[in-house]
Order: structure tokens, then sequence, then C-alpha cells
């Protein structure tokens, strides 16, 4: 049963965050009909006490072999011992490193086999110091022993694609489900929706926990059948997070996120109108002109020509839950426009308080946030990648 749909909620008038209210006064919550409303119009930290991200790394994943040639990684994390594995989607690999930075071993291939994988799409801890690793097109999922070997693998049943895949305890699984089916039968502008569904250790389907808006395009029927898919002005896409009390969804258009429990209970709906902003004539016509190139075909100029822009800029591009509960927003970037900048990042503590914004060096990838530390993937001018570990200050 769908117990929460995502609302669409107020954008109010915007505000500066110097609105010279008191810090206490700057974050309230309210219940509407059933559903805890927090509401931020200002930032809670104070000059001074702001958290910080260092730019250059602590720990940088580097030496001689293959092992530290990385490709297109999909996802890496920091292990309790202070060792990090990594996905490197290039290879379908899976790749161990002790604290040191030395690597320790490789797992995984491209295949269809037990420890093989398609499209690595994310690593989490699994049921004590096991490994939960999935595989998007293979709609599998791999539990690896701290070791690397290959604990037992789970195939999701039924027709449905699962676009993110977590574990939300040792038993239980949280995925974005959407189904081909479903896709959007008109033309036009269209935004899609995911199903968040849980799943048991055996991958089937348990329950349904609510909807929330996933990726944006623009649909162009063709005569006599078939359509073409184009890419909007501002793509958005939602977002799923585990959290230590449940889940983080997100929607990504404006400043906002949604906080449920396990099994969708004690919802809370958080806000910071204060940070959404309208999108600006020369924006959008810089946006339309990233579009296109030198070859562009007549059809597809008129396309981009009469795509849609909305009013507001999207929120953000990235969500991301850290060690400590606190929610991070990377605010959005255009990513035609604006993929090499560095990102701020907007923090909200467990409550849904805003409490303030966080800077990230350019091209660099945020993949896990802990007490201490930021870890990523940082591309260079040749776009080569390299995972770094930098040091984050409370």
């Amino acid at each position: 049963m769908n117990r929460f749909v995502l609302v669409a909620g107020l954008v109010g008038a915007l505000a500066a965050c110097s609105d010279g209210a008191p810090v206490e006064q700057r974050f309230a919550v309210r219940d509407s009909s059933g559903t805890s409303i927090a509401e931020s119009s200002g930032p809670r930290w104070v000059s001074g006490g702001e958290w910080r991200v260092d730019s250059v790394a602590v720990r940088t994943l580097t030496g001689a072999g293959d092992a530290f040639t990385f490709f297109r990684v999909a996802d890496a994390m920091r292990l309790a011992d202070g060792g990090v594995v990594v996905l490197d989607g290039g290879t379908s690999e899976v790749r161990f490193f002790d604290a040191s930075g030395a690597h320790r071993r490789t797992v995984g291939r491209e295949g269809d086999g037990p420890g093989e994988f398609r499209r690595l799409s994310a690593v989490a801890p699994f049921g004590g110091d096991s490994l939960f690793v999935y595989d998007e097109t293979a709609r599998r999922a791999t539990v690896l022993t701290p070791a690397g070997e290959v604990g037992r693998v789970l195939s999701v049943e039924g027709d449905l694609q699962i676009a993110e895949l977590l574990p939300l305890d040792g038993t239980a699984l949280v995925g974005k489900a959407w189904s081909l089916a479903g896709f959007a039968s008109t033309a036009g502008p269209y935004r899609e929706e995911y199903v968040v569904v849980t799943l048991d250790r055996t991958g089937r389907v348990t329950d349904t926990l609510t909807t929330l808006p996933a990726w944006n395009g623009y649909k162009v029927n063709r005569e006599g059948g078939g359509y073409s898919d184009f890419a909007p002005l501002f793509p958005v896409d939602g977002h799923l997070a585990v959290a230590p009390d449940g889940v983080v969804l997100g929607r990504a258009d404006r400043m906002e996120f949604a906080r449920m429990g396990r099994s969708g209970d004690s919802r809370r709906i958080v806000r910071a109108p204060v940070l959404d902003r309208g999108l600006t004539p020369r924006e959008i016509e810089a946006e339309r002109a990233a579009m296109m190139r030198p070859g562009t075909s007549a059809r597809v100029r008129e396309v981009v020509d009469r795509l849609p822009a909305q009013e507001l800029r999207p929120g953000y591009r990235d969500l991301q839950v850290d060690a400590e509960g606190a929610v991070w927003l990377e605010a959005y970037r255009s990513p035609r426009l604006e993929a090499d900048d560095p990102a701020e990042w907007h923090v909200f503590d467990p409550d849904g308080a805003w409490l303030g914004t966080v800077s990230t060096p350019a091209r660099f990838r945020v993949l896990d946030i802990g007490r201490d530390y930021v870890l990523g993937v940082r591309r260079d001018s040749l776009d080569v990648e390299r995972v770094e570990l930098l040091g984050l200050s409370r």
C-alpha cells in the first residue's frame, strides 16, 4: 500500500539568509495532516562555526599497477578499519585498499556469473562487516565477505527495473523501482516517477513505501509509431539514501527532501525555500545554446528551441547522508556549463534544520561522508580519475 506521497510543497517569497532573525528563530516545525513539516529561513552556523572540507587530500590511492588506474568509478566507501573499497565501472572490479592506501585485493570482472558484474552502481555495509554490491544492469546484488569472497547473490524478482538498491539493515533492502511499460505515454515535457519499494534478502518485493519524482525529459512522438526522447534544459532526478533511522528521499527540483522511518512512518518533509531561486532568461538561453553543436540537425534545433524551462532553478544534483545522519544537498550545477566548478553543499541536521554551506573542490565527486572525512573521485585536466580522502572539520 502506498503510505506516503511526497507533497509538492510551497515555494514562498525568497528571503535573504541575513534576514536579521536570531538563529533559534530561523527553524520551525509544524504539523500538516499528520506529516511533520520542518522549514528553515536561514543557516544555524554562526561565523567561525562552519564545517570545512580540505581542498588537499589527506590520502590519494596511488601506486604502481593496474589497481591504481581508475576509470568510471561508480562508488566507493571507507571501511571501519580505515581501508577503502572502490567500484571501478570500467573494469567491473571491486578493489580493496588498506588504511595506508596499499592495494590488498581485487575481485570481480565483467560477466554474468557469481562475482561477475555488468554495471556496478553502489557499495554499502551489510550485516556486520560484509559488503553489499549492486549491479544495476543485471538487477542483482552480491554480498562479499571482508576477504572479498562471494557470500551470496540475490536477484530482483519480477519485471521492475531498480535504478538504485541499498540495504536498510542486514535483512531488508530499499530501492527506486520503475517500469518501462509505464514510461510517459504523451508527447512533450514529462517527469517520470519511481516507486520506492522494500525487498527481502531473496530479492522479493515486500512493500511499497511511497512514490518519488524521477528523471525529466521531453518526448516527441514520431509519425507511424515510436518516439524520440530529448534531454531537458535542466535535468534532474529523484534521490534515495539510507539514514540511521530510515530513508531520505529527494525530489531535487527545489530545496526539499523527506525523511521517513523504515516502514514508511515518522514522516518529515524538510524545506529551505530561502535557498530556492528563479531562473533568469540569460541562464535559460545559455543552457539552450549549450545543447547545440555545429552539426546539430535542423529537426533537433527546432526541438531545442521549444524546450520549456521551469520558473525555478533546480535545487540540487546530489543527496548524501553522512555518518552522523546529517543530509548534504549538492547545490544544482548545470551538467553542460558548470560541471567542472567547485560544489556547494547545503547541510541539514537530522531534525531538518539547515546548518549552513560547505564547499568541495572543483572536479571532485563526493561518494562517502564520514565523521571527519569526505571520500570521492577527482578528475584532473586530462579527466584521469583519482580516488581521494579529504579531511572534514566539524
